[in-house]
């Protein structure tokens, strides 16, 4: 995950895991020399004229070889949830929810279904599901007060 300064861009990559060196205590070793951009994959990549609010709730789906596909959360006046699928050079971003309440955690992800707390008021929060590939999805999985934490 990459992000500027003014946290005004943001930007998911890949790197080849064979750019990286293991030291003996475990740690990873700075590299001096500069990647070259033909092994850098930008997955994401977002702008904003004020600033990024980062989330590091991101969860990877099984992927086939040469395909990275993932669900993760991001605001944009309300955080919501998206899912990305790259690969090779064709990248497909869908918004899995929308409205005027916000995602606050993304729980489990599976093949086929999300999993989610989202607050709809200041005093509840709710679980909900969405399916990934026609993106129906369901409250009242679980009621909860706000400050009763599920999972």
């Amino acid at each position: 995950m990459l992000l500027d300064r003014p946290q005004q861009k943001f930007s998911l990559i890949t790197l080849p895991l064979e750019y990286f060196t293991e030291m003996s205590n475990g740690t990873m070793e700075e590299e001096d020399e500069a990647l070259p951009s033909s092994v850098i994959t930008t997955l994401v990549s977002k702008t904003s004229d004020t600033w990024i609010n980062v989330s590091e709730d991101i969860r990877f789906l099984s992927s086939e070889e040469g395909v990275v596909d993932f669900v993760y959360l991001h605001e944009v006046k309300h955080n919501h949830l998206y899912r990305v699928t790259c690969s090779g050079s064709d990248t497909t971003e869908t918004k899995l929810t929308d409205g005027e309440w916000s995602v606050t955690s993304l729980l489990a992800v599976t093949p086929t279904t999300v999993y989610f707390h989202a607050q709809l008021n200041p005093i509840q929060q709710h679980l909900f599901k969405v399916e990934l590939e026609n993106r129906e999805w369901f409250s009242n999985l679980l009621l909860m007060a706000s400050s009763t934490p599920v999972l």
